[in-house]
């Protein structure tokens, strides 16, 4: 494998590694009085849920935009430890205007429980298109310090804040890889989303050609990564990847074959879904809807068919559809 298609693995951020990742948040976060402020008003419930309504009335929510542009300079981002939920006690680097969504308890539930359901102490989790961090802070807790997280991400500012939020919660368990997880390993395209964002809609594509609305990536196969770090292999995968969902899976083959692990994955085009249930389906998994979406993107779950009746379709608050369909 060339030196570009191996990627920029951290590993458990402790020590320097640690004082370094919240040095990268130093003038985007900065510990001032007035950042101070913004973050006890953004862990107010009260202000968050009064800010959602107003944003849902036509003027009364541009004059809300209006204002909490004025008050949040683009790029300061505040810390908050989660009051609630299965995060409760985790400490976020958020932007205020675009990521409050992620301190309720009740931002995607259902992997939520899935997750907390699942995942035992000792066991790995994949984490595919990690974003900041949400579902690999949560299993890094879920597994425990003899488990394992690994979290792909490739986009620049997200790996920052990762970082820093793997950082200031002390998980040693939590290994970041600074790449986009492909069908392949090589350089890679990756469209960065719009800056006024929460920063979720990054897309990967093959390198075509010049564009200054693109960056130029390390991609990675998830077989790949495991041949070159022997190990360790997931019990779950979980893939939320705008639309690059088949090329992890491909890139995967050998692991899924090996280790059949459970795939939780966001299915964003309904042009997609019909080949990656095919795939999965090939390579004898049961799906599952996870939710009651009737337009996608919508979580699927796929599960090895030889679990036959998996312990957490059991559990009280999941509701699953065996053929895959939106369940009523």
């Amino acid at each position: 494998m060339s030196e570009t298609a191996r990627g920029s693995t951290d590993g458990p951020v402790e020590g320097t590694q640690r004082k370094n990742a919240m040095a990268e948040l130093s003038e985007t976060a900065p510990r001032s009085l007035w950042s101070r402020f913004l973050g006890a008003l953004t862990s107010s419930s009260l202000v968050r849920n009064t800010y959602a309504g107003c944003l849902r009335i036509p003027v009364l929510g541009s004059l809300a935009r209006g204002v909490a542009g004025t008050l949040v300079a683009r790029d300061r981002r505040v810390w908050i430890r989660v009051s609630h939920g299965w995060s409760k006690g985790l400490w976020w680097n958020i932007d205020p205007r675009f990521e409050t969504s992620l301190l309720e308890g009740g931002y995607e539930s259902k992997v939520q429980e899935l997750l907390a359901t699942h995942l035992r102490p000792g066991d790995c989790l994949f984490d595919v298109g990690a974003h900041i961090g949400f579902f690999s802070l949560l299993s890094s807790r879920l597994v425990g310090a003899a488990g394992s997280v690994v979290a792909f991400e490739p986009e620049p500012q997200n790996l920052a804040v990762l970082r820093a939020n793997a950082a200031r919660n002390n998980l040693p368990q939590l290994q970041i890889v600074e790449a986009a997880v492909w069908s392949s390993s090589g350089v890679l395209e990756f469209g960065r989303a719009n800056q006024a964002s929460s920063m979720m809609e990054g897309r990967v594509t093959a390198v075509s050609s010049r564009n200054d609305e693109r960056i130029q990536v390390t991609g990675i196969a998830i077989d790949d990564f495991v041949k070159r770090n022997g190990g360790p292999l997931p019990n779950i995968i979980k893939i939320d990847v705008e639309g690059a969902e088949l090329e992890v899976l491909k890139g995967a083959a050998e692991v899924i074959r090996s280790a059949r692990p459970t795939v939780i994955c966001e299915v964003h085009y309904p042009a997609d879904k019909p080949r990656i249930d095919a795939w999965l389906t090939e390579r004898g998994y049961q799906l599952y809807s996870m939710d009651d979406r009737t337009s996608f993107p919508a979580w699927l779950l796929a599960s090895p068919r030889e679990l036959h009746a998996p312990d957490w379709l059991e559990h009280k608050n999941l509701s699953f559809d065996l053929k895959g369909e939106v369940a009523r």
